[in-house]
């Protein structure tokens, strides 16, 4: 199995299931789903994961298809939420650094009805990354972590949640300050069109755009160590 893209068929379903986002729709193209979104899925995980891990080897993945690994459930969590569509209209890849999921940085390749992205970083800092996060940021690690962001400049946009104000423990005008207030970070790629989704060297431009933020990656990794 080698993965040769996603077909213009899987940006055309999340376009299909925007407008059709109920349980019956989605039993009646199960079976399309399946072919044109999981499966490419798989082996977008298994043709990837190998790459990613010989530049990082924290790097972890898992092709398992029922959301316990690398590729998100379709199923939307409606439990405590006021939009009770069933369905997500993208799919989530992911590959997570070190030996949890989400607790330092990760590679993130989604799906929509748009094209496609690849960011890498992290989406929700836990408390204890947070705090190991800003103790890094103010000591001379901080520096490390500018030189890597700046390497990142025509590549990637930086994004992230932000405090409106540098944190009290830390002085109002600390020079990266900036950084401070971020309660995640991430970096995002350009959209990919559908037509370069459905090409194989998606891999390669997602192994060349990692290779780009991969100083940024480990410095998030290494603070995720002294999370605790």
């Amino acid at each position: 199995m080698s993965f040769s893209g996603f077909p213009p068929q899987a940006v055309q379903f999340f376009k299909d299931i925007q407008a059709n986002n109920y349980k019956a729709w989605f039993e009646a193209h199960k079976t399309d789903y399946i072919n044109s979104v999981q499966d490419p899925a798989v082996e977008f995980v298994l043709t990837l994961g190998p790459r990613l891990q010989a530049l990082s080897p924290d790097i972890q993945f898992d092709a398992a298809t029922n959301g316990s690994g690398s590729i998100m459930r379709i199923y939307r969590d409606i439990r405590f939420s006021k939009d009770k569509t069933p369905y997500k209209d993208w799919l989530g890849i992911g590959f997570w650094g070190g030996s949890k999921k989400n607790r330092a940085s990760g590679v993130y390749f989604g799906v929509f009805p748009e094209g496609g992205s690849l960011h890498v970083g992290s989406h929700e800092f836990s408390k204890e990354f947070l705090t190991a996060y800003r103790a890094a940021v103010a000591d001379e690690q901080g520096e490390a972590l500018v030189a890597a962001l700046a390497q990142l400049s025509g590549h990637f946009a930086i994004q992230g949640e932000k405090l409106k104000t540098v944190p009290k423990e830390f002085p109002a005008d600390h020079p990266r300050g900036e950084l401070l207030k971020h309660k995640s970070l991430y970096a995002s790629s350009p959209v990919f069109t559908p037509a370069e989704l459905d090409r194989s060297d998606l891999i390669d431009r997602c192994l060349a755009l990692f290779q780009i933020a991969l100083p940024f990656h480990q410095w998030m990794v290494e603070v995720g160590k002294n999370a605790k």
